[in-house]
């Protein structure tokens, strides 16, 4: 009885082991070494460095600078060939042949229209004169500071000012602002020049440019 059970354990080590061979005999049999070339479809030109992966199963591999590749997968895998520039392919690894054709993308251009630069002017003309009458009487508020200097001389301007505007600067009116001028390293040296500031007051230069009236609202 006892010798008996001892040649089924040893039958069925036996059955294991050969289940086991057959299936990795299978799985050899299974797994492909696949070689071929990416090349243009139109052509024939090699596809330097194209990119082959197998899908879904996370591995893939490069081709070299003549196109060529060589990758292991199984008979009912997809390979997946993209190169930049080109319409991406998807083949069984059964139907690949000794090339693997990608075709390039077809891109259109938007067609250009060359216009003489008499024509551009008076198109712009046009367009500034109708600008112009739809905004001539819009107008904007602002905030101006500036910091210059002048001959050894360093001045602050800033103020609140007006300004209507439709193309190009038509008027400016001041509501309020200051002036302060200091010579060059007194200004950096000590706080009591800032008692200097005062009411800004017009520049000679632009006096031709603002009426009498409007001076007199700065304050």
């Amino acid at each position: 009885m006892g010798g008996q059970n001892c040649k089924n354990a040893v039958m069925k080590v036996l059955a294991a082991f050969l289940v086991l061979f057959l299936l990795v005999g299978h799985n050899a049999w299974a797994q492909q070494v696949c070689t071929s070339s990416v090349i243009d479809g139109q052509t024939r030109e090699p596809l330097p460095y194209a990119s082959v992966y197998v899908v879904g199963k996370g591995k893939g591999t490069i081709a070299n600078s003549e196109g060529e590749f060589c990758l292991t997968a199984a008979l009912d895998d997809t390979l997946r060939f993209t190169f930049v520039g080109y319409s991406p392919c998807s083949i069984k690894v059964s139907g690949v042949g000794n090339t693997v054709r990608l075709l390039p993308i077809s891109t259109k251009l938007r067609e250009v229209t060359v216009l003489p630069v008499m024509t551009i002017l008076q198109r712009v003309y046009q367009r500034l004169s109708s600008d112009y009458s739809s905004h001539k009487n819009e107008k904007s508020d602002f905030f101006l500071r500036q910091v210059y200097d002048i001959a050894g001389t360093r001045e602050l301007v800033e103020g609140f000012l007006q300004c209507k505007s439709a193309v190009n600067l038509r008027d400016i009116l001041f509501y309020s602002g200051r002036h302060f001028r200091a010579s060059m390293g007194k200004a950096d040296t000590t706080s009591m020049v800032f008692l200097t500031i005062r009411p800004m007051t017009p520049h000679y230069g632009q006096t031709r440019s603002l009426s009498a009236a409007r001076w007199k609202r700065i304050l």
